[in-house]
């Protein structure tokens, strides 16, 4: 009987049983909206992250930016790395394989 008494009320005044359920659509879809594109920002953030910031210096083989194949690694790569080891400017270092 509760129910029954609750649903004449809300009809009585249909203009503002409209209103206000407009503005739950309207609050609950942009609510909805912002989620997804905060969660997309949010995901293009890391990948980009993980993607370019490496860090201040990259070293490749000259080739390799115009066309990055597996094959086109560093020739002296032992020198390279006591290079890498003995420079007091680095504070530390990695190596990073990209495969495409």
């Amino acid at each position: 009987m509760l129910v029954k008494l609750a649903w004449r009320n809300l009809w009585r005044n249909k203009l503002r049983t409209a209103a206000v359920l407009a503005s739950m659509v309207f609050g609950l879809t942009g609510v909805t909206l912002m989620i997804g594109f905060m969660n997309a920002m949010s995901d293009n953030m890391i990948s980009n992250t993980i993607n370019w910031q490496t860090s201040h210096l990259q070293i490749h083989q000259q080739s390799y930016p115009d066309s990055p194949k597996i094959e086109k690694t560093l020739i002296d790569q032992k020198s390279l790395a006591e290079f890498l080891d003995n420079n007091n400017k680095i504070k530390i270092w990695t190596s990073r394989f990209l495969l495409s």
